[in-house]
């Protein structure tokens, strides 16, 4: 299952993406790394960006960096963001908001359905549950 799409993580992070990727997990240290992941190159005792080649050659699908690091090129799938912490934190924020969307929608689907017993038993409850889970997705999309 793909965890992100270069696609929606450009979204999220506003960043710049010039090939087309997809990861099945997310990584900050190459010796944890497994084929499929997205490297994340953060700046810490160590620059990440000195890490990004070997994540490569650990089958990293792709990697968020600040700038294009030695060793690699821009054929590399990179995600280019001005500032790697922030990014990853937007990528955060997205994911949460569209496990949200998620939930309303399962929400909205268990209150339409027609079975006389199930739509009996929670006639009482499914519209406060779901303006409820509205009110929740705008209130956390408002603060994003």
């Amino acid at each position: 299952m793909n965890l992100w799409t270069s696609k929606d993580a450009v979204k999220a992070t506003n960043g710049i993406s010039k090939i087309n990727w997809v990861a099945d997990g997310i990584s900050i240290d190459t010796r944890n790394i497994k084929p499929g992941d997205l490297f994340v190159a953060l700046k810490d005792k160590r620059d990440g960006h000195e890490f990004v080649k070997a994540a490569f050659e650990k089958g990293a699908s792709a990697a968020l960096v600040s700038k294009v690091p030695d060793g690699v090129n821009e054929n590399f799938p990179l995600l280019v963001v001005e500032d790697v912490f922030g990014a990853l934190q937007s990528m955060a924020k997205f994911a949460r908001l569209a496990a949200i969307i998620w939930v309303v929608f399962a929400l909205l689907n268990a209150s339409l359905i027609s079975s006389g017993t199930m739509l009996a038993s929670v006639q009482n409850y499914s519209t406060p549950i779901i303006m409820a889970a509205i009110a929740l997705l705008l209130w956390v999309k408002s603060r994003s």
